[in-house]
């Protein structure tokens, strides 16, 4: 994507971490690659192993914390990370080259076992949580989502080959920083 398409915000803020939101949008998903969105992002930004936990943050350690969540009503994702401020530029290059990544066979085939079960221990955990279960209930009555067992067949099914297909679609559409107006000395 080019620089041009993306809109970068920054302001400041009386802390002394710093925010990072990344916001991409996912171009022209189909009904059929939502599941494998659910598994990408897995991959990408929610389990310990994630291509952003061990790229931003085990190997160089740049952020408190970074993650990914999906807005499934907007095909959106965003990506959260908690900063230093002067590692701005850094965090977001590495962001980049981790979402590149997620094109890549080799890097999906060496995590998509974990991140199945990952989502298979998450789906076990519906069983056992009531709020959980109402709430499938009450959003099946707008959304159709399918059952839990429904879901665990179909992220179960899904190939890495898919999951590198969804990751071409993945764009980069904001850049916004809240930055830490306070150091850590005060």
């Amino acid at each position: 994507m080019k620089d041009k398409e993306k809109q970068e915000v920054k302001e400041s803020f009386d802390t002394t971490q710093s925010n990072l939101f990344i916001g991409c949008k996912i171009d022209n998903l189909t009904k059929e690659e939502r599941t494998s969105l659910v598994l990408y992002n897995t991959i990408l930004g929610t389990m310990n192993n994630s291509v952003l936990f061990v790229n931003v943050r085990e190997k160089n350690s740049l952020c408190y914390h970074i993650g990914s969540i999906i807005n499934k009503y907007t095909d959106t994702i965003v990506i959260d990370s908690g900063i230093d401020a002067k590692n701005y530029k850094k965090a977001i290059k590495l962001i980049e080259e981790s979402l590149e990544s997620m094109t890549k066979l080799s890097v999906v085939k060496k995590l998509i076992t974990n991140a199945k079960k990952t989502l298979d221990i998450a789906y076990n955990d519906y069983y056992d949580n009531i709020l959980k279960i109402m709430d499938y209930y009450y959003l099946n009555e707008f959304t159709k989502t399918p059952d839990i067992e429904e879901r665990r067949k179909e992220i179960n099914e899904i190939t890495p080959e898919k999951i590198c297909e969804i990751a071409k679609k993945v764009k980069i559409s904001c850049i916004y920083l809240l930055e830490g107006s306070s150091n850590e000395e005060n």
